[in-house]
């Protein structure tokens, strides 16, 4: 599959396809902490129709239909720029948007309506446990063994 953007080294991704979570040592806490969830929803079974955006060749009526495309790779470039140093809302807002639109160009019944609903139930429960759980564990610990994702 083709898919739009080709800044894997920009967006922080390694050779074994991973976030590269150093880049974002230094960054205020909740920066790290969403690129985190990011990484958690990026190892999803689920995650991979969303990682990048559709190729305009493959789906060319999606860029008609769909008016703010926007994938996982995205919102990782987002956050290593600064552009959610601020705000955890745009942030959210973001990574809900990539679902949003998935439910914007496919028909109901489809199987990756499916695969949207758990990736996003999953970054809803991250971002709530991860992000803006007073009580969280240490930002060092989110991607450890003892943390569910």
């Amino acid at each position: 599959e083709v898919m739009e953007d080709e800044d894997d080294e920009e967006a922080g991704e390694g050779e074994e396809g991973g976030v590269q979570l150093r880049a974002f040592e230094g960054r205020p806490e909740v920066v790290q902490r969403c690129a985190r969830v990011v990484h958690a929803l990026m190892a999803s079974p689920h995650a991979a129709p969303f990682l990048r955006k559709p190729s305009r060749e493959t789906l060319r009526d999606y860029y008609d239909v769909v008016l703010r495309p926007i994938a996982l790779h995205d919102v990782l470039h987002h956050l290593q720029h600064g552009d959610y140093d601020h705000s955890v809302g745009r942030f959210a807002a973001d990574v809900r948007l990539i679902f949003a639109n998935c439910a914007t160009f496919n028909a109901e019944g489809e199987l990756l309506l499916g695969e949207a609903d758990r990736l996003s139930a999953q970054f809803e429960r991250l971002l709530l446990t991860w992000v803006l759980d007073p009580q969280a564990p240490p930002v060092d610990c989110l991607l450890s063994v003892d943390h569910c994702i």
